[in-house]
C-alpha cells in the first residue's frame, strides 16, 4: 500500500477534525456573548422598572402633601361669600358676618372661622358660629355652633389632627355667658365634656363687637322682589281700629278748643233758648 495516499487522508481527517473544533468554539462563544446580552439587558430594564417606580412613588408623596384646594389668599374672602350665601335665605335680611382664619388642621390652607350677626339669626344666648374647609374652588360648612358669641380663639390642644376652638356662649339669657370649648371628633366639632374657663386660650381670631358695622355684609337692605308681607293678625286690626277712634276724638277735642266755633256754638244756643223761652201768641 503507497504511503502518500494514507498520509493525505490522515491530514484530511485532522483538518476537517480541527475546522469542527474551531466551528464549535465560534458557536459556543457567541452563545456565551449573547447570554450576556440579554443578562445585560434584563438588568437594564429593571433599573428602568425602578427608577420609574421610585419616580411614581415620589410623584405621588408630592401629591399628598400638596393643599386639598387652591384657593388664591386674594380672592378667597369673595369665595367664602359666595359660599355663605348658599347657606342663608336673603329674606332673613340683614346678615353680616366677621371671619377669622387658621388652618386648624395643619394642611397647608387656612380654614374660615365665620361668626354670623344679624337680627333674624341671632337668638338671646348668641348667634351662629360657622367651621368651614376649603373644599375644590367653594367652602363647605364642617361645623355650626348656635348660641356662640366672641372672643373666639384657637385652644392649645389638638384632637384627630386639628386644633381646639373656644368660644363663648350663653347658657340661659339671664346668666353670664362661659366658656366653652371645641374638639373635633372625627367628623365635626363637638363641645367638649365640662367647662372650658380652665382652658388655655391661643391667638383670638375673632375679637368682641360693639355693632353690626362692625362685620363684613352678607345681605343688605329690606327685602325685595316676590316676597309679600303676611296678613295682619286681628290684633293689629283691633290696635288700628282703636288708633283711628283716638284720631277723630283728638280732632274733636281740637274743634271744641277753637275760639270761633265755641263763639258761633254758644250764639246758636243763646238764640235757641230766646225762642224758647218767647211768649206764644
Amino acid at each position: 500500500m503507497n504511503a502518500k495516499p494514507m498520509l493525505a487522508l490522515t491530514a484530511a481527517l485532522w483538518l476537517g477534525i480541527g475546522l469542527s473544533g474551531c466551528s464549535d468554539n465560534d458557536e459556543d462563544a457567541e452563545g456565551t456573548n449573547g447570554g450576556s446580552e440579554q443578562t445585560q439587558n434584563a438588568d437594564a430594564a429593571d433599573t428602568q422598572d425602578t427608577s420609574t417606580s421610585d419616580a411614581e412613588a415620589e410623584d405621588a408623596e408630592s401629591k399628598a402633601e400638596e393643599p386639598t384646594s387652591a384657593i388664591d389668599p386674594a380672592e378667597r374672602q369673595q369665595v367664602l361669600e359666595d359660599s355663605l350665601r348658599g347657606n342663608f335665605d336673603p329674606q332673613l335680611g340683614e346678615i353680616r358676618y366677621l371671619v377669622g382664619w387658621a388652618d386648624l388642621n395643619d394642611d397647608g390652607q387656612d380654614e374660615a372661622i365665620v361668626h354670623v350677626v344679624g337680627p333674624m339669626v341671632c337668638g338671646t344666648g348668641g348667634c351662629d358660629t360657622l367651621i368651614l374647609q376649603a373644599q375644590g374652588d367653594t367652602y363647605q360648612v364642617l361645623s355650626a355652633q348656635p348660641t356662640t358669641e366672641p372672643p373666639i380663639a384657637l385652644g392649645a390642644d389638638n384632637h384627630d389632627g386639628w386644633q381646639d376652638l373656644l368660644m363663648q356662649r350663653h347658657v340661659a339669657a339671664d346668666q353670664p355667658s362661659e366658656t366653652v370649648r371645641l374638639r373635633f371628633d372625627g367628623d365635626s366639632y363637638v363641645e367638649a365634656d365640662g367647662k372650658g374657663d380652665d382652658a388655655t386660650g391661643g391667638k383670638t381670631l375673632i375679637e368682641p363687637f360693639d355693632s353690626l358695622d362692625d362685620a363684613h355684609p352678607l345681605f343688605e337692605g329690606e327685602i325685595s322682589g316676590s316676597y309679600e308681607m303676611s296678613e295682619p293678625s286681628a290684633e293689629a286690626s283691633s290696635s288700628s281700629d282703636k288708633d283711628d277712634k283716638q284720631k277723630e276724638k283728638d280732632s274733636s277735642i281740637q274743634e271744641d278748643s277753637d275760639p270761633e266755633a265755641a263763639g258761633d256754638a254758644v250764639e246758636e244756643e243763646a238764640e235757641q233758648q230766646q225762642d224758647d223761652s218767647s211768649p206764644q201768641q
